[in-house]
């Protein structure tokens, strides 16, 4: 029991020292009190900086938030809706000028594990190049195969890609 108000009494002693300084370094505040003044540099300096610290603040304070919620709701996850019957879906590829690309794009699209009666694939073209034919061409390949995809091209390019879309 001693020996524990020995320590405390002890820390207190640290902590007085920490706040009330004293010996040399007491001497080193007074001397530098002496000759600083706040000036117009330092709030122009001190503001933003404490300004960023309380924003930082805010940020750190949404992440421990965000942990918290994690680890509140990690056990119920939400089960994926389910379709009585699928629907089907129109998946449109507007492309202007990509010879490089428009093959692969095709090829990729068309191998989407969907069914096949419900997927309709749409290329809508406004190119100006040789990209016209490398489409028609991957189109054609992938209609003789049994995917349904249609090549739509246009020569006004009206809205651009948005506007291939909505024509």
């Amino acid at each position: 029991m001693v020996g524990l108000h020995f320590l405390a009494q002890s820390f207190f002693q640290d902590l007085k020292h920490l706040f009330i300084p004293s010996g040399p370094y007491k001497q080193f505040l007074d001397q530098t009190r002496k000759h600083y003044v706040l000036d117009t540099f330092d709030v122009l300096v001190l503001i933003p900086y404490f300004v960023i610290l309380v924003i930082l603040a805010i940020y750190g304070l949404h992440r421990y938030q965000l942990v918290y919620l994690y680890l509140r709701n990690r056990k119920s996850i939400p089960e994926p809706a389910r379709f009585e019957t699928l629907p089907s879906v129109t998946i449109q590829l507007p492309i202007y000028n990509e010879m490089f690309v428009v093959e692969r794009l095709v090829e990729s699209v068309a191998k989407i594990n969907y069914p096949a009666e419900l997927l309709e694939i749409q290329l809508l073209d406004d190119s100006t190049d040789e990209t016209q034919h490398v489409a028609r061409k991957a189109v054609e390949s992938l209609r003789r195969q049994g995917v349904n995809i249609h090549y739509l091209h246009r020569d006004n390019r009206t809205g651009f890609k948005a506007g291939a879309l909505e024509a």
